[in-house]
């Protein structure tokens, strides 16, 4: 039987969203593709930032692509944040699961620009 910490991810190569949740399509080294959702992506966080850059570089056409910012969120059955990058109007949105960690400085603004003092 095999642990977990066995199991490696070569690439993220697809992402949807299943019923509220978002899942990435993974590349296993030695198994077969799968979706999994994003509580099981705790290990690739790199590969899926990286994975979302490459969508937002090939999309637009830019090389380079950097976070601008986070310009809102909903709840749909977990928190989604809805990503603006530089230099493009394009967004993309994110599980905050995945931008908690992957882009934790824009996750603080984020939240830091809408408190409210009381």
């Amino acid at each position: 039987m095999r642990h977990w910490s066995e199991f490696t991810v070569d690439k993220v190569l697809g992402k949807r969203f299943c019923n509220g949740n978002c899942q990435y399509l993974l590349k296993w080294r030695d198994y077969p593709n799968s979706w999994e959702s994003v509580d099981n992506c705790s290990n690739c966080i790199d590969l899926i930032k990286e994975y979302e850059e490459e969508r937002i570089q090939v999309k637009t056409g830019m090389k380079n692509v950097e976070l601008d910012q986070i310009i809102g969120a909903f709840q749909n059955r977990e928190l989604i944040f809805i990503l603006q990058w530089k230099g493009t109007s394009f967004c993309t949105l994110m599980s905050s699961k995945i931008a908690n960690h992957a882009y934790t400085q824009a996750v603080i603004q984020f939240y830091e620009d809408r408190f409210i003092w009381l």
